[in-house]
């Protein structure tokens, strides 16, 4: 609605065109029947004709400009480099990861340097309060006499059991009570 009401608005946007040379014919007339009537959009056509008349003829009033040879050969050398073939399939994991990273880490690097020196804190932590008491006693203490029992008794166990022609059936399992250890002495004695 507003643009209907306002047909200065409605032209302006064609006046950059028609002042660069890009409007259609078709356009062009009721554009410029517009300017023969309007003043304020005629002191806008001409300060948008002011500013690209030389941009429009910038090859005859820069053609003397030539660049040094310095950056021509800076040129040359990005231009291939940039048109050079993609790096080896062998390097692509390597240079995605390094992609990876430049994205997503170097942009918060001292969140990352932060959650790196807790890290290694906790490590260190962990390393130095661990018990090696305990490891070293089992290490070189010597197993006790049930503990050999109990292994003398499964492998009688295991004797027993893959002897050909006796039949496979398991003995009961033995009750875990502790015995007194007046009977204790009398197994050593018997034994």
């Amino acid at each position: 609605m507003r643009r209907f009401l306002n047909d200065c608005g409605h032209h302006r946007a064609r006046l950059c065109h028609l002042a660069g040379g890009a409007l259609p014919d078709q356009e062009r007339a009721s554009v410029e029947n517009h300017l023969t009537t309007c003043a304020g959009c005629r002191k806008y056509y001409d300060e948008i004709k002011s500013l690209t008349v030389p941009l429009a003829n910038w090859e005859k009033s820069l053609s003397h400009i030539e660049p040094a040879t310095a950056l021509k050969a800076r040129w040359e050398k990005d231009f291939q480099e940039a048109t050079r073939p993609v790096h080896p399939a062998r390097f692509a994991l390597l240079i995605s990861i390094l992609d990876w990273c430049h994205d997503m880490i170097w942009p918060c690097r001292r969140i990352w340097t932060g959650f790196a020196a807790i890290w290694l804190a906790i490590f260190a932590i962990n390393f130095s309060t661990r018990d090696t008491s305990q490891t070293l006693v089992m290490k070189s203490s010597r197993p006790s006499l049930e503990m050999v029992r109990a292994c003398l008794d499964s492998e009688g166990f295991l004797a027993d059991w893959t002897k050909p022609g006796k039949s496979r059936v398991a003995p009961p399992p033995k009750q875990a009570l502790p015995t007194p250890r007046s009977q204790q002495r009398l197994r050593i004695f018997r034994a």
